[in-house]
């Protein structure tokens, strides 16, 4: 499978990180998160094969946060303006009549992980331009933009991190000038200094100290590199997560299957302290676990809070028709049968008769 994941053929396209990619991961995943996602079904996913048809592609970006991997990636510029200590990140669609710096074929390919990652940057304000939304033939597939802004201030308000201040600005209200806009939406996040001031420029000494511009590339798979828990460390014992990874103690028949399929370290099994080790800030909803598990035993739950870090206790046995080592969840009850998962589902006593008999 990771060998028909073909890669973009032009910087406007998408690009895919085959290994990546959870079909490239397991053959037992559901996921089309791209396919889903994408506008002009351009991705082409069957029982053989994922790619991406590159003659109808493009280039929105919208599968970008579709993936949960971070598997797809695109070059999503976004300009950043540092104004008194303040960086302000500033980004526009293209069809939003929009030109220069920031401009990208849709704000709405930018998603939560690419907010969190610029949060961690310094950004605090967001000021951001889109085309007419309800009539256009890319928009309402997947997330959307201000969703995702808001996904983000319920993070920051659940750790009692500082907020985000974000203004959505129409075409009408864009129509290119960007320096007009930045000042009367610093001045509406709190900053203090106004239009007239912002707008003399060259005259202005402070202005030209206190502004400062540069470009910035939304980093790939910024979901892979670092947990959501990195520079947004929850202050309390619970916080909220996007998705968080439940086993079911009653179902679980600590096959491993789960820690040993996760990616991102999410479950990991602790054969020290005999241990299933659950880390919601790890996981990417890539829903691997749940495909693995034959027992039902594991679900992804969306928005939940729950603690940076939870333990399924296991007890190390060996199986008394067999003789293997096995593991079971600590707080199940076996039945009195002391058998491994393979005995337990197969009556081995009953081949072992058939066989001898």
């Amino acid at each position: 499978m990771r060998g028909l994941i073909g890669e973009a053929v032009t910087a406007d396209l998408p690009e895919i990180e085959a290994d990546a990619c959870v079909h490239a991961l397991a053959e037992t995943s559901d996921c089309q998160a791209c396919a889903d996602a994408c506008p002009r079904q351009a991705w082409i996913l069957d029982d053989e094969a994922l790619g991406l048809d590159t003659a109808v592609c493009d280039g929105c970006g919208l599968c970008v946060p579709a993936c949960p991997r971070g598997a797809i990636s695109s070059d999503l510029p976004v300009e950043t303006l540092l104004f008194r200590g303040r960086r302000v990140a500033i980004l526009a669609c293209e069809r939003a009549g929009a030109d220069g710096a920031g401009v990208m074929p849709c704000v709405h390919a930018v998603g939560l992980a690419h907010l969190v990652e610029l949060y961690r940057q310094g950004v605090r304000t967001i000021l951001y331009a889109h085309g007419h939304c309800d009539s256009c033939d890319r928009y309402g597939r997947g997330q959307s933009l201000p969703v995702a802004i808001g996904r983000l201030e319920s993070l920051l308000e659940n750790r009692g991190l500082a907020s985000v201040k974000a203004r959505a600005y129409a075409p009408e209200e864009w129509c290119g000038r960007r320096e007009v806009l930045m000042g009367s939406g610093l001045r509406n996040a709190g900053a203090d200094m106004s239009r007239r001031a912002f707008l003399r420029g060259a005259a202005g000494e402070v202005v030209q100290r206190g502004l400062q511009t540069s470009g910035i590339r939304l980093p790939a798979r910024a979901q892979q590199r670092r947990g959501l828990d990195e520079g947004l460390a929850p202050k309390g014992g619970q916080a909220l997560y996007p998705v968080v990874p439940v086993i079911d103690g009653e179902r679980c028949e600590a096959c491993h299957a789960c820690a040993q399929i996760c990616p991102d370290g999410a479950i990991v099994l602790d054969r020290s302290q005999g241990a299933y080790r659950v880390r919601p800030g790890a996981c990417s909803d890539c829903g691997l676990c749940e495909s693995v598990c034959e027992a039902d035993a594991v679900q992804l739950t969306h928005w939940l809070e729950a603690p940076s870090e939870s333990r399924v206790a296991l007890v190390e046995t060996r199986c008394r028709a067999c003789g293997a080592p096995a593991w079971r969840v600590a707080d199940r009850d076996d039945e009195g049968r002391g058998l491994c998962r393979i005995c337990a589902h197969t009556n081995h006593y009953s081949n072992l008769y058939q066989v001898l008999g």
